[in-house]
């Protein structure tokens, strides 16, 4: 096991950065992320399709929105400072350690089997954490923190967060859209937005694919660049200094966001144009440096026939584009994929953005037919990419967003995340991405500066320390185009047949007959406010350390929860050791401006913060 000394780790450093103990404190998560992603992997085939597994699934599981949790107890801490609850110096909000909560995704079926297999499949994952949670504790201590908070997205929607919380936002949580799973099934990489603000772009077309185009770069992370080519009867880069891919900070996200926020439906139609300024905004940045030396991605997206310049024609169009990607191929050693949408009812307008993708050997076409669904087909590219993160030498890959506020405190954090698999199939099945959340304070005391941007720039260097490794063979990609579209998307009818398809997406594992109507134990917070089922204040009479709330149940009646009347009969038979232990910390020369650290049972801790909402 890896150790650290802690004179040096918490040391503010006025001299060198410290980068090797950096390294190694990132180290260690990464490796609890893999070992994590092993072990969910494992739970899939064991348990996703064992009729047991479903039976007992029933009325099993607590959501992060109604369920009253089994044992809820009330650790102190800023970590845990909720603030609708108060301060949080003594207690603030109810958090479970014996058990994980679930949600999903918003415009997913809880009925839909793919999902009640993951969130059966998943629950298993509970006793593990506790017992790692347990068996790391020396290391956490070393790095300074508690135990963190671990969780699972599904391909599907389903989210699985440990340890259990209520969460303020229900009902809208979508895992995979979150940068942490974004990265986390994709990797580093660079994406040049191509977009039509033409004329006919007017209207709702136009706002969906602005919520469409937002989407994309609200997921991107530090590890990744990217820049936008916007167009009418003229093209517009915005980037960089106006020809460099941004990094995709928070800061060059709000730029981005705030360009595309403020573009107006217009004009002709000048393709051409728009994709040459693309490639130039990729090889620009290549050549200088400025892009990831990754996998890259130009995501085009039209609703009209090309109208200008005078004299080009689709075969101009088609011939460029096949040109400009394989030197951008050569040029970073890397595939660059051509992702193309074409919006529209009128078959006509269809022709040429399919030609251009299936001009490309990782070229993906998409018919839009409806408006409406413009944002989640933009949003779904990264699937590409995730088809070969499974690859054996992509099994070290983890990635790492920028830090944010974690939503129910104010607590800057990052996150640690890994795609996993179904390795049994080839290629293997993505199924989606675990995660592991670290306050980025211990990343800084480990680095040995104040400075957050140093820090980051640290995390950003090791996010891009290595590249994903991507190979599809050519019916592995003709069988994701036929996922993704149907049929028609696929471009190589003539040398795939549908024998030579592979699977892309999971299917369910038997009959819906066997599968559990209801995934959830109980409703008893469903009529209870977020502040009354989750903020809990510090029993000071009896001076236990024993954190008291009201309204919490896990049988829908007035009174206290079993596990919070259990919590105070541990509280009380303790009471005299809890004292001992607080007086020798304060003894040992704690801050008097450190919270107290309060325990309610012997669960090991964790913050209870959501990952990023953003």
């Amino acid at each position: 096991m890896m150790r650290f000394t802690l004179p040096f780790l918490f040391t503010a450093s006025a001299c060198a950065l410290n980068t090797a103990l950096f390294d190694d404190v990132v180290s260690k998560v990464e490796e609890m992320v893999r070992e994590y992603r092993d072990f969910m992997e494992s739970l899939y085939l064991e348990k996703r399709c064992d009729e047991t597994s479903l039976t007992e699934c029933q009325a099993a599981n607590y959501d992060d929105c109604f369920a009253a949790l089994p044992n809820p107890t009330c650790p102190a801490g800023a970590e845990y400072s909720i603030p609708s609850c108060g301060g949080g110096e003594e207690c603030s909000g109810f958090v479970d350690f014996t058990t994980s909560v679930y949600s999903i995704a918003p415009g997913t079926e809880e009925s839909d089997p793919l999902v009640i297999e993951s969130v059966c499949f998943s629950r298993f994952m509970d006793e593990w954490l506790i017992q790692r949670n347990e068996r790391d504790k020396a290391v956490w201590d070393e790095i300074g923190i508690k135990p963190q908070a671990s969780f699972f997205g599904s391909a599907t929607g389903a989210f699985r967060y440990y340890p259990g919380r209520r969460s303020k936002s229900c009902g809208i949580y979508d895992p995979t859209i979150r940068p942490w799973f974004v990265a986390g099934s994709s990797g580093p990489k660079n994406i040049v937005l191509v977009l039509d603000k033409s004329g006919s772009m007017q209207g709702a077309r136009m706002s969906l694919m602005k919520e469409a185009a937002i989407r994309v770069i609200e997921t991107l992370t530090i590890s990744d660049r990217v820049a936008i080519v916007v167009f009418d009867e003229t093209a517009k880069i915005i980037a960089d200094e106006g020809k460099h891919l941004y990094q995709a900070s928070n800061e060059s996200k709000a730029i981005l966001v705030e360009a595309i926020n403020n573009m107006e439906a217009k004009g002709a139609t000048n393709i051409y144009d728009a994709l040459d300024n693309a490639f130039d905004v990729l090889n620009i940045s290549i050549g200088e440096e400025l892009a990831v030396p990754c996998n890259s991605a130009i995501l085009f997206l039209t609703d009209g026939e090309m109208t200008h310049p005078e004299g080009i024609t689709p075969e101009n169009v088609t011939d460029l584009v096949t040109r400009r990607l394989n030197e951008t191929s050569t040029r970073n050693q890397k595939p660059v994929m051509f992702f193309s949408y074409s919006v529209s009812e009128a078959e006509k307008v269809h022709a040429l953005p399919k030609e251009l993708a299936c001009s490309h050997e990782y070229g993906v076409w998409s018919r839009i037919d409806r408006d409406d669904k413009i944002v989640e087909a933009l949003s779904s590219y990264y699937r590409l990419f995730a088809l070969n993160l499974g690859l054996e030498e992509n099994g070290d890959f983890v990635a790492w967003v920028e830090p944010y506020i974690y939503s129910t405190g104010d607590t800057l954090g990052t996150t640690a995340s890994a795609p996993l698999y179904d390795r049994t199939k080839s290629p293997p099945l993505f199924l989606g991405v675990v995660g592991i959340d670290i306050p980025f304070a211990a990343l800084q005391r480990a680095l040995g500066t104040d400075d957050i941007a140093k820090a980051i720039e640290e995390l950003a260097r090791r996010s891009v320390a290595v590249c994903p490794t991507l190979e599809l063979t050519q019916c592995e990609l003709d069988s994701y185009r036929a996922a993704l579209g149907g049929e028609e998307s696929r471009c190589l009818q003539d040398i795939c047949s549908a024998d030579d398809l592979v699977e892309t997406i999971a299917t369910q594992c038997t009959d819906s007959s066997k599968y559990p109507d209801n995934l959830l134990a109980n409703e008893g917070a469903k009529e209870l406010t977020f502040e009354e089922s989750v903020c809990c204040v510090s029993d000071n009479a009896s001076d236990t350390g024993v954190c008291v709330g009201s309204d919490l149940l896990d049988d829908g009646k007035d009174g206290l929860s079993k596990g919070a009347i259990a919590g105070i009969a541990v509280g009380g038979a303790v009471g005299l050791m809890c004292l001992v232990f607080l007086c020798l910390q304060m003894c040992g020369g704690k801050s008097k401006d450190e919270p107290k650290t309060i325990y309610v049972n012997p669960q090991p801790t964790a913050p209870h913060h959501h990952p990023p909402t953003a």
